[in-house]
């Protein structure tokens, strides 16, 4: 079992994620159904018409509005995930990387509606928002998630796999054991080459299933000895 310790200064970090987020999150929200009336768009159509947009400007913008709200909700979710996770280990990098996220969004808010360029093109100077997000991505897989999979033996994979092929006849049993198979896959120690073919095997189908089985098990096998015994 491996122990989860809050640092210092993660209430920052709650903040962002659970705080500044979802509030422009709600102003999203509030800007797009502020503009529905005047583009004419009535519940429950998501969109004017490019025949609408043509007759009224107002429909362009509302257009833009409800773009940018459904491409923030889009991206909302992973973002507070990515800085709740990173902020375990990197509280004050994660609160200010979020909340760079959330600065730039409401320039790409602001461009997409209210810039008056073509297409919603206004959004493109609030685009680094990317960069913010692929930073809290990095941090969370690859400084926190990367020394929690470390702590997996290779045998872990094995039961995984061998579980996972047991109840191969039972999808809902399976999808709830395959999301831990690309984790097993790609730990930092004794990566198993058997939990990858289980992976194929049930998302790829791969054609030369008993090859790969075949050379996955002798490949693992080598793995256990030098775990083991060292060789």
């Amino acid at each position: 079992m491996v122990a989860i310790t809050v640092p210092d200064n993660y209430g920052a970090v709650i903040a962002v994620a659970l705080g500044a987020i979802p509030v422009l999150g709600f102003i999203h929200g509030n800007i797009t159904g502020s503009l529905r009336k005047g583009a004419k768009v009535p519940y429950p159509h998501s969109y004017a018409s490019i025949e609408q947009c043509k007759e009224n400007a107002k429909a362009e913008q509302f257009n833009c509005a409800q773009r940018a709200h459904a491409n923030y909700l889009e991206n909302m979710s992973q973002t507070i995930l990515f800085t709740l996770v990173a902020g375990l280990k990197y509280p004050q990098l994660a609160a200010g990387l979020g909340a760079a996220w959330v600065a730039f969004r409401t320039i790409f808010l602001y461009g997409y509606v209210y810039s008056g360029k073509a297409q919603g093109k206004g959004r493109l100077y609030g685009s680094a928002f990317w960069l913010a997000q692929g930073a809290l991505w990095g941090l969370s897989v690859f400084g926190v998630a990367k020394e929690l999979i470390s702590c997996l033996s290779p045998m872990d994979s094995f039961y995984l796999a061998r579980e996972t092929v047991t109840h191969r006849h039972t999808p809902h049993v399976l999808s709830a054991k395959l999301w831990l198979i690309p984790v097993v896959a790609f730990r930092k120690k004794f990566p198993s080459p058997f939990a990858i073919y289980i992976y194929i095997y049930f998302y790829v189908g791969h054609p030369n299933r008993q090859l790969l089985l075949l050379y996955s098990i002798v490949v693992d096998l080598q793995s256990f000895l030098q775990y083991f015994i060292g060789l």
